[in-house]
């Protein structure tokens, strides 16, 4: 995985589930991001994103780049 730490957001309209470990089990579920949560990416691999609390696969149809801008503080005024 290389690491790149940046921002993607939820598109899946059920949610993801955030993971323990990079592997599908029923016990390795952390929680549920849901629609629209934007999760801070520590490191992207082919398969599977790292996330501070876990693992969510890396798939369009679940999560995507969120390529918001974020206003300065100052832009808000």
């Amino acid at each position: 995985m290389a690491a790149t730490k940046t921002t993607y957001k939820v598109v899946a309209p059920a949610g993801v589930f955030v993971r323990k470990h990079p592997e599908q089990t029923e016990e390795n579920v952390v929680r549920l991001a849901e629609f629209g949560e934007r999760l801070i990416v520590l490191e992207v691999g082919s398969e599977w994103v790292k996330v501070e609390d876990g693992y969510v696969m890396n798939q369009p149809y679940i999560i995507e780049p969120d390529l918001t801008k974020t206003k300065t503080k100052k832009e808000a005024e």
